[in-house]
């Protein structure tokens, strides 16, 4: 029997395919493409997830036959077949029950550690910074525990200045005296990238900052070799729009239903002020 896992936040990919009685499993598709017989089709049924949402969630991929194992899960394969268990499950830990300033206190103690942990090594280290609050943490911590200035990263956009976060980034580079680094993406920079990134990407995602953070990366492998990013801080922290959003979708979901669907997409083009307000409208359906 053999055992497979995959950590509890899928922060690693991990995919597998049962052909011919082998389990075949990588971090990568490419590897798994490489040992089939033949080269797997388009999971066709997969495509209205991809245009609506953008990527392909839950354990199948765009390539047919081919699955994620879901973060929190095991895979035991005996005898040709497998099945999948989840050990972990984010929604089953209880809530702290602390005031909140011991949870400010609990939080702060845990991002300095979490740096601490990453600050363990002999290779040289940086960071991503954009200016927000999760790099901006990150670069505080590391300014903590380091001896020498950390050296940040930050990218800006020459043919929309308007969204460049670079202003902030400096703000925060001059308060903790880091060794600062900026790119300029031109659109060259951009349209150069997409071969080389859907091939690394493997299944196609509408991410258009994914070339912004590859050439970003570009430029700080010539500094140094371990970069400490803040991925993740939104999600955690609940730092998006949407997410106070979707529970009043969710909630008017059992009333739009009911409304006709043609008459639900024509108020949906004729009525509403902007086209986010359009999007949320067509969840509701």
């Amino acid at each position: 029997q053999l055992v497979l896992a995959r950590d509890r936040m899928g922060k690693k990919p991990l995919y597998c395919v049962v052909a011919g009685g082998r389990l075949l499993f990588a971090s990568e598709i490419k590897p798994i493409l490489q040992m089939l017989d033949q080269r797997p089709g388009v999971d066709a049924g997969l495509i209205d997830f991809y245009i609506s949402l953008g990527y392909v969630p839950g354990e199948r991929t765009l390539f047919n036959g081919i699955h994620r194992l879901m973060p929190g899960h095991t895979l035991a394969f005996e005898q040709g077949h497998y099945r999948t268990s989840q050990y972990w499950d984010i929604a089953k830990i209880p809530p702290l029950q602390i005031s909140d300033k011991d949870a400010e206190e609990k939080l702060e103690h845990l991002l300095l550690e979490s740096v601490k942990l990453r600050l363990m090594s002999e290779v040289p280290l940086g960071a991503f910074l954009s200016g927000g609050v999760d790099s901006s943490a990150i670069v505080a911590c590391m300014s903590k525990m380091m001896s020498e200035p950390v050296k940040t990263f930050s990218v800006g956009y020459s043919d929309d200045p308007a969204s460049s976060e670079l202003e902030y980034a400096r703000i925060v580079a001059k308060a903790f005296k880091t060794d600062h680094h900026e790119f300029i993406l031109e659109s060259g920079d951009f349209f150069d990238s997409l071969d080389l990134l859907l091939e690394h990407m493997e299944e196609p995602i509408v991410e258009s900052a994914a070339v912004a953070l590859y050439q970003l990366s570009k430029k700080a492998r010539e500094h140094v070799t371990v970069i400490l990013s803040g991925e993740g801080g939104d999600e955690i922290l609940a730092g998006y729009p949407l997410y106070k959003v979707m529970p009043k979708v969710d909630r008017l979901h059992s009333v739009g239903q009911f409304i006709p669907r043609g008459l639900h997409s024509w108020l949906g083009r004729n009525f509403m002020p902007s086209e986010k307000a359009a999007k949320y409208w067509d969840w509701m359906g």
